[in-house]
């Protein structure tokens, strides 16, 4: 569970929150994507404990999301960067 693996920091899980609810939405409504293609929580579900959660989710970006996104928006460099934009805040 997200908050039992990351430091007591409510900020950091309500940023991680929404931002993939924004990141999300995105998804959702690009019409060659839909809401099958949202992230799940899975990418965000800490396996072990984690001292840093902000090292923790740019590392989750950097290595499962970004590569991700890179597949879903191969051919719109445009949508690209507005989600990687939103993920990175």
């Amino acid at each position: 569970h997200l908050y039992a693996k990351l430091p007591n920091d409510t900020d950091l899980v309500q940023k991680i929150k929404g931002r993939i609810n924004a990141l999300n939405r995105q998804i959702a409504e690009h019409p060659s994507l839909g809401r099958g293609f949202v992230i799940g929580h899975s990418f965000f579900t800490p396996g072990e404990a984690k001292s840093n959660g902000e090292e923790w989710f740019d590392g989750i970006i950097d290595s499962e999301v970004e590569p991700l996104l890179r597949e879903y928006w191969f051919d719109d460099a445009t949508a690209l960067e507005a989600a990687l934009s939103t993920l990175r805040g």
